[in-house]
């Protein structure tokens, strides 16, 4: 899986360790940026709910089981982070 970095930590990064400045802010500006958008895992989303009955998990999203999910595989970009993650 592709990792991906925020550009101005590695800038700072960079320019706590080298000389000059300059060339590493340009080099690091010049990369291409990768477009992403943050998701949430199941596991860590509010709408992620096991149900005993079934021994499944669903998503809660619309306020009713619709959809079974792989807590540790499956996202969203609409899940919102329960507050007990970091």
């Amino acid at each position: 899986m592709a990792e991906y970095i925020d550009r101005e930590t590695l800038i700072s990064a960079l320019e706590s360790e080298f000389e000059d400045n300059e060339n590493c802010r340009l080099f690091v500006s010049e990369i291409p940026t990768a477009d992403v958008v943050e998701v949430v895992r199941c596991k860590d989303c509010v709408f992620c709910k096991y149900n005993e009955d079934a021994d499944v998990y669903k998503c809660d999203r619309r306020g009713y089981f619709t959809e079974y999910v792989n807590p540790d595989e499956d996202y969203c970009s609409k899940g919102e982070r329960r507050s007990d993650n970091v």
